[in-house]
């Protein structure tokens, strides 16, 4: 187990490997624990809440998917590893403790690959492109495709677009009226009202 997913609002489903039907997540508590493998998926009524294990989270949008293929958590040595699938759509991940030198939080979504740490930051996946935005912290965006040079490192309240095939656009500023909506549309407590 790499964490739970402690709420969830109208249709979330979990397909786990071994299970040959997706499991129907219903409001999410008591928590339900996900696993290495898992595909959670929230449809278009759909959001939830995945806690992880070392106390970063990941608020899921409507319409979205991820998988989690990679976690290994050392609380002593304050060690995180952990690599996520962005299948489709718009999530928030959060992730604030420092942790040890070689320790990495990436996402890799359809067109992107991003490494942070200590960053609160929101992907918005396509099979086309991917919009990075970053709340807090800084987050280092490049294609998914090795082919494609290039790189930015975004910090806070900046976002950039990358493309199939395309290095990230420059960085772009989030103004304050998006900011909000952002983290309105992508916070727990206003998602599930």
């Amino acid at each position: 187990m790499v964490g739970r997913i402690e709420a969830a609002r109208g249709q979330v489903t979990v397909v786990r490997i071994g299970v040959l039907k997706p499991i129907e997540v219903e409001g999410g508590l008591p928590a339900f624990k996900v696993y290495i493998g898992d595909r959670i998926t929230a449809e278009a009524d759909g959001y939830a809440r995945i806690s992880l294990d070392d106390g970063s989270f990941v608020n899921l949008g409507k319409d979205a998917a991820l998988s989690i293929i990679q976690y290994i958590y050392e609380p002593d040595a304050k060690r995180l590893k952990v690599y996520v699938k962005a299948l489709k759509g718009r999530a928030r991940y959060i992730q604030f403790e420092r942790m040890a030198p070689g320790s990495a939080f990436t996402v890799e979504s359809p067109t992107a690959l991003l490494s942070a740490s200590a960053a609160d930051f929101v992907v918005d996946a396509s099979d086309e492109k991917t919009q990075v935005t970053v709340l807090a912290g800084a987050v280092i965006v490049r294609n998914s495709n090795s082919f494609t040079v290039g790189s930015e490192t975004l910090r806070m309240n900046r976002k950039t677009t990358v493309a199939k095939k395309t290095p990230p656009s420059s960085p772009a500023s989030l103004g304050p009226d998006d900011r909000k909506e952002l983290i309105r549309e992508l916070s727990l407590l206003n998602s599930l009202r």
